[in-house]
């Protein structure tokens, strides 16, 4: 668990680390349009191309889920926004990594409805985060793949996903529902605003929140049975600031909640979690003619 956590945090630094080196890099106030070769008809062909946007971001969040105690790591920004309104042509019509756990590819249209594919990856979790984990053993981390459908409303989007673990400890899937609003307070300033749930199985329930009889006899906490349901809700405020063309400033804050047996495991330190991220981001265009 320890290694494969390891492994998991140290790719995604490194990822936060080639953006921030692409970011440095490159000091163009103009958005600069890079050529598309000759044969470029596959995955991004789309109308008139797409626009790439890199960067990374401090994220300051609880070591765990119920955990009182807070840890700081980097993570990666980057996201593929079609030109052109995005219809007909390619493959893909946007790439999005919403979080750790939510990379997704939005394959297909049907008017406002997309709806695609996701992967990504779920952190585990180890006893010597917490005193109160002692004795519980380690839950390892491991990649979820699933599926997305996200309905634009015009000022509103809501949006469907399915998380289900593939690799390491069977943990189970997670179902989580979200909605939200994009809009620009002055040429410069993007708000964004949004809110969610995560309802879960079982399996992820019994991993995460769960103490079994053999648990607490080596931990000395309660037996506890933590069966599927509704395990949080939170909202999500950020807000981007365009320094120069195509650079910005991103900052972040979120609160969660965690209800049911999620917020009455005894493994909880505190059902509370707050959340800040802070980071910066640059776009450019790709022509694909």
């Amino acid at each position: 668990m320890r290694q494969t956590t390891t492994s998991a945090m140290r790719a995604t630094t490194l990822a936060a680390v080639a953006a921030l080196h692409f970011l440095a890099t490159g000091s163009h106030a103009q958005t600069p349009t890079v050529p598309a070769p000759a044969h470029a008809s596959g995955l991004f062909s789309l109308p008139d191309g797409v626009r790439i946007t890199l960067g990374a971001q401090v994220i300051m969040q609880p070591k765990y889920e119920g955990s009182s105690s807070y840890e700081v790591s980097a993570v990666p920004v980057f996201k593929l926004t079609p030109l052109g309104g995005g219809a007909g042509g390619g493959l893909i019509k946007s790439f999005d990594a919403k979080s750790l756990d939510d990379i997704s590819f939005g394959l297909f249209e049907f008017g406002k409805l997309e709806i695609g594919p996701l992967f990504g990856y779920r952190l585990g979790r180890e006893e010597k985060d917490s005193p109160r984990l002692r004795g519980l053993g380690d839950v390892e981390g491991g990649l979820i793949a699933g599926a997305f459908a996200k309905y634009d409303f015009g000022p509103l989007f809501l949006r469907a996903s399915f998380h289900q673990r593939l690799t390491g400890d069977d943990t189970g899937f997670l179902v989580r529902l979200a909605t939200g609003r994009e809009f620009r307070v002055t040429r410069q300033i993007t708000v964004k605003a949004d809110a969610y749930l995560d309802i879960a199985d079982d399996a992820y329930m019994s991993a995460y929140f769960g103490v079994s009889q053999v648990q607490s006899m080596r931990s000395g906490l309660r037996p506890f049975d933590a069966g599927a349901g509704l395990k949080s809700a939170g909202v999500m405020l950020g807000t981007e600031y365009e320094v120069i063309p195509n650079w910005r400033l991103l900052a972040s804050a979120g609160y969660t909640r965690l209800f049911g047996d999620a917020a009455s495991s005894p493994i909880v330190e505190s059902p509370d979690r707050f959340e800040a991220r802070l980071g910066a981001s640059r776009s450019f265009d790709w022509r694909m003619r």
